[in-house]
C-alpha cells in the first residue's frame, strides 16, 4: 500500500505513469524533479501518511526505496505509541 500510494503521488508530481516509476529511480536525477519539487512532494507525502519528514531526514531520501524504508518505519513507530 505504502509503494503504490508514494508511486501515485509521485506520478502526479512527475507526470511519469504509475507504472514507470521503479523503487531505485533517483527523485531528481531520474524522475526529473527539482529541489522545490521534491520540497513540495515531501509535503505532500507528510499529509497523506501524518507523517513529519525533518529537513535532516529529507537529505537523505532520494529513491522510492529511501522514501518506502523511511514511511515504513515512521508509521510503524507512530503505530506503536499509540
Amino acid at each position: 500500500m505504502i509503494e503504490n500510494r508514494l508511486k501515485e503521488i509521485i506520478s502526479d508530481y512527475s507526470g511519469l505513469s504509475v507504472g514507470d516509476i521503479q523503487n531505485n529511480m533517483s527523485l531528481q536525477t531520474d524522475v526529473g524533479l527539482d529541489s522545490f519539487g521534491v520540497i513540495s512532494l515531501i509535503c505532500d507525502i507528510e499529509e497523506s501518511f501524518g507523517v513529519q519528514i525533518p529537513d535532516d531526514d529529507m537529505n537523505n531520501l532520494d529513491t522510492l526505496s529511501d522514501l518506502i524504508t523511511y514511511i515504513e518505519r515512521r508509521t510503524t513507530v507512530q503505530t506503536m505509541a499509540m
